[in-house]
């Protein structure tokens, strides 16, 4: 699925903290939002510096993938094909295979240094700290069930939950925050039960 697939009309994404299908192009989005050029991970410049992925893309990929009002999240159950999706409309640079180039893969994963410092700084500015941390969580159990690591799978599981407990007696906003992520991938949360696990071990076992 493409973008122009979800026919999502531009308005909809007047929701967003910043905006990024406004962004004029060319433009970089610290002199859009000159606010965000005082905090290091936003700077263009510095160490572990981008080669051909530019920090304005990864900025509306960041955006568009993990801002609660974006209307991608809503539209698109999958977490990978949204991932996918969010990374074409941030402009990632694609090979001849039409697939996203290494660097651009670093950053969808999140294993590139300098896009997950642009993570956290997001998050922790503009979502409250248990939003971020349940985030970071869902994101290393969705990394580990992908490479079949399925110890450092189940302990991200267990943190969750203690998260989980954590948000659902504090506040009512830190409820909704948890909701908004459960609801935003409930494919992965699935694929990620005990059942889940249970089986893809014994699988895993008889192809050994």
């Amino acid at each position: 699925m493409a973008f122009k697939d979800l026919q999502i009309p531009i308005t909809e994404f007047q929701a967003l903290r910043f905006n990024v299908m406004a962004m004029p192009p060319r433009q970089s989005f610290t002199s859009i939002w000159p606010n965000l050029a005082k905090y290091d991970e936003f700077k263009n410049s510095g160490r572990n510096k981008f080669d051909r992925v530019s920090p304005t893309s990864v900025f509306k990929y960041l955006v568009l993938m993990y801002d609660p009002a974006s209307p991608i999240t809503t539209r698109v159950e999958n977490y990978v094909e949204r991932k996918s999706i969010c990374a074409e409309v941030a402009g990632f640079e694609t090979n001849e295979a039409g697939e996203f180039i290494d660097e651009a893969q670093d950053v969808i994963r999140l294993v590139h240094p300098r896009a997950e410092l642009m993570f956290h700084r997001f998050l922790q500015l503009f979502h409250n700290m248990e939003y971020t941390y349940a985030c970071t969580l869902f994101r290393d159990i969705h990394e580990h069930w992908l490479n079949h690591d399925l110890d450092k799978a189940k302990k991200a599981m267990a943190e969750w939950r203690e998260a989980q407990s954590r948000l659902l007696a504090r506040d009512r906003s830190a409820e909704q925050a948890l909701y908004r992520i459960v609801l935003s991938r409930s494919d992965v949360i699935t694929q990620l039960r005990p059942e889940f696990y249970r089986n893809h071990h014994r699988n895993r076992n008889a192809t050994d």
